[in-house]
């Protein structure tokens, strides 16, 4: 996608008022490139904003994703007056294959090693793992993330309480600090992450916005690079019960599956010829 911002993936304030609707029954919607905010009123609950939205043609989508994790995924104790909420996209337009998202992997780790501000450091990321290693990190986080089920399963963005902030595209990158650091370096709005290549390109540049040397955070097999790994991206306390104890072993489980997958220069998606799969690729 092209930037369709003239910097840091923010609209002007005349952009804004021009890509704002009022719907017929006085909703103010949001449009954004690849999906659309919802204008929190007094009184909105979560379900009274689904069943408003439904009765348009175009959201009718809304009434059958009532999970937290597919749907607005926002506590509905978090649901403030004036607040702008990204209205879930269809499920069936998140969604990709292993052999897509593969694809776009590529596109977006072609593009961010020649990019001008974040190219150094994936260049030094793939000198120390190999290209191949990256892209199979890759693809198990937007699996982790995904909580293990086909890419794209759940909702796109997620609130989180603790940060009072939205995290966005198949990675949860958070909107602040590093992540909104990484958004705005790219130039891309909220809306432009949810396209998988986006989102992979956001990823590897809050990589570099977060971690003074990202290339120590791989390969995720080591002992020492996994565990790295996984505090940086999970927090410290992972380990905890309460938190996610299995996030590594999750991982690894899925970077391990790439491996098998992926084709040896890591273009595609390969056949399994033990399981006799169909070619995806």
């Amino acid at each position: 996608m092209r930037p369709v911002t003239k910097k840091n993936g923010e609209w002007s304030k005349e952009e804004r008022k021009l890509r704002t609707k009022i719907f017929p029954n006085g909703e103010k919607i949001f449009e954004d490139v690849g999906m659309q905010f919802y204008f929190v009123e007094k009184g909105d609950a979560i379900s009274g904003i689904r069943e408003k939205l439904s009765a348009y043609p175009q959201y009718a989508y809304l009434s059958d994703q009532r999970s937290k994790l597919n749907s607005f995924n926002i506590p509905e104790t978090k649901l403030q007056v004036n607040m702008w909420i990204p209205i879930p996209i269809d499920a069936k337009d998140r969604k990709v294959t292993e052999a897509q998202f593969v694809a776009y992997a590529n596109k977006a780790l072609d593009e961010m090693m020649h990019n001008e501000e974040y190219g150094d450091v994936v260049q030094e990321i793939v000198r120390k793992v190999g290209r191949r290693e990256l892209l199979a990190t890759v693809i198990a986080v937007a699996k982790q993330e995904g909580g293990g089920l086909p890419i794209g399963q759940f909702a796109l963005h997620r609130y989180e309480p603790h940060k009072k902030a939205f995290s966005y595209s198949h990675f949860h990158v958070l909107m602040e600090h590093a992540g909104l650091r990484a958004r705005r370096g790219l130039n891309l709005t909220e809306g432009q992450t949810y396209h998988p290549v986006n989102g992979v390109k956001l990823f590897l540049a809050f990589l570099a916005e977060k971690h003074s040397n990202p290339h120590k955070l791989f390969p995720v097999t080591s002992e020492t690079e996994g565990e790295r790994f996984a505090v940086f991206y999970d927090g410290s306390h992972w380990k905890d019960l309460d938190k996610n104890p299995n996030y590594l072993n999750d991982l690894r489980t899925y970077r391990a599956d790439a491996d098998i997958h992926l084709s040896e220069d890591g273009a595609h998606w390969k056949r399994d010829e033990v399981l006799g799969k169909e070619d995806t690729g």
